[in-house]
């Protein structure tokens, strides 16, 4: 099963091969300058800010009746990716798909889709209640998670950068520039349409995928055990990140630890703001998509 994040993460991994002759530092560089102009253009609102470094105190959003829950859920989540990419396996085999690479994409549309679909069954049904404070509307939310990229994703880069910076300097060898078997295929396969499809999967499908089940299932449920917004919000994001572990390169690994878990205390303090899953989504993906560009350009 694919799994978009830690798909993307190695693409911030020194290069010198850039298109251009841009090295990735100087591709960085021009990003963080084109983030920053375009939230002088487009600043941020307070309230935003206030949402993302002092998230309010009360829950919002929808949380499940009992924390226990929350824990069933994410296990029934893992569960639910196994039996969709079984489906999948199937309909890989019924089509005869023969081609590795397009066999692997559709196991993992599957799993994703079917998760996706039962995490946001169970968190609309009476599983789950209404917290204090009401979500916000999918146009603001959206917009959130836009304004919120722009401010996180200098932070978890330049962080990433000098993580990586240090780890040279005491004598570790850099990360690999792709050190994920689906960045590779894309390069190996250089097929349009696959790339194509790929990139939908890892910049819409497994976000919200993902995003659903820590954001929506286990984030909600450490609220409802009593814990404050960030502490519920960094818990959540440390988990994420070390489940992650096995498919990240040992080369590349303390980097995209490292990136995984700032990137999701951002999104969980999104969640705390915003109270739903889209603006974690909209932030996620557009996170995705920026990184596969960046790795295949």
């Amino acid at each position: 099963m694919i799994d978009g994040i830690a798909v993307l993460l190695q693409s911030a991994a020194p290069a010198s091969d850039a298109a251009g002759g841009m090295t990735l530092l100087e591709q960085a560089a021009f990003g963080f300058v084109v983030l920053v102009v375009l939230a002088l253009l487009f600043p941020p609102s307070s309230e935003l800010l206030r949402g993302l470094f002092l998230p309010p105190r009360e829950p919002a959003g929808r949380l499940p009746r009992d924390p226990v829950l929350g824990a069933l859920s994410m296990l029934g989540y893992i569960v639910i990716g196994a039996v969709g990419a079984t489906i999948g396996a199937s309909v890989v085999s019924a089509a005869g798909i023969g081609d590795e690479a397009w066999a692997r994409l559709v196991r993992g549309v599957s799993a994703n889709a079917l998760q996706l679909g039962a995490v946001a069954l169970i968190i609309a049904s009476p599983l789950f209640i209404d917290a204090p404070r009401r979500a916000m509307r999918a146009g603001p939310a959206a917009v959130a998670g836009i304004l919120s990229l722009l401010l996180a994703a200098p932070v978890v880069l330049a962080s990433a950068l000098v993580v990586q910076a240090l780890l040279t300097f005491l004598g570790h060898p850099p990360a690999p520039e792709v050190s994920h078997e689906t960045l590779a295929i894309l390069r190996a396969k250089d097929d349009a349409l696959f790339t194509a499809l790929t990139l939908a999967q890892v910049a819409v499908l497994v976000p919200f995928a993902e995003e659903a089940a820590w954001r929506g299932l286990m984030q909600p449920a450490m609220r409802r055990a009593g814990l404050p917004a960030l502490a519920s919000a960094v818990a959540t994001a440390a988990l994420f990140a070390l489940v992650h572990w096995s498919v990240l390169s040992p080369d590349g690994r303390i980097t995209g630890l490292t990136m995984l878990f700032l990137l999701g205390t951002a999104l969980g303090l999104l969640r705390e703001h915003t109270g739903g899953i889209l603006a974690p989504a909209v932030a996620h993906g557009l996170f995705n998509a920026a990184n596969v560009g960046l790795a295949m350009s």
